[in-house]
């Protein structure tokens, strides 16, 4: 499903730099499967935020949140965790990109 509708929750740091918290849906997260992969898509001059989700280890539901802000995106390339927050129901999951590193990788990583 592709969302038409998203928001990027952020705090403001010192500094004037903006921490990401979350991103925040309405009546979008699936009830009855749980979250599988997050994968950053590029299109063109964008990219997409695609979240899988699973039943029985199988995918069977696909949400898109297009066209994510630079700073979303490099929060994911490092290696952040960013929590879905469904506000209908106060639901989440978390959205963690797999950057194909070994576990310790990141820690070496500067």
């Amino acid at each position: 499903m592709l969302l038409t509708e998203y928001v990027v929750g952020r705090h403001r740091q010192e500094g004037g730099k903006d921490r990401i918290l979350c991103l925040i849906v309405q009546s979008v997260l699936p009830t009855d499967c749980k979250a599988g992969r997050a994968e950053l898509v590029p299109k063109l001059a964008r990219q997409d935020l695609v979240l899988e989700f699973v039943d029985n280890n199988e995918p069977v539901e696909w949400l898109k949140f297009p066209d994510l802000p630079r700073d979303v995106i490099e929060a994911f390339q490092e290696g952040q965790s960013i929590p879905v927050v469904d506000v209908s129901d106060n639901s989440y999951v978390v959205a963690k990109i797999d950057l194909g590193l070994p576990p310790d990788a990141m820690a070496m990583r500067k």
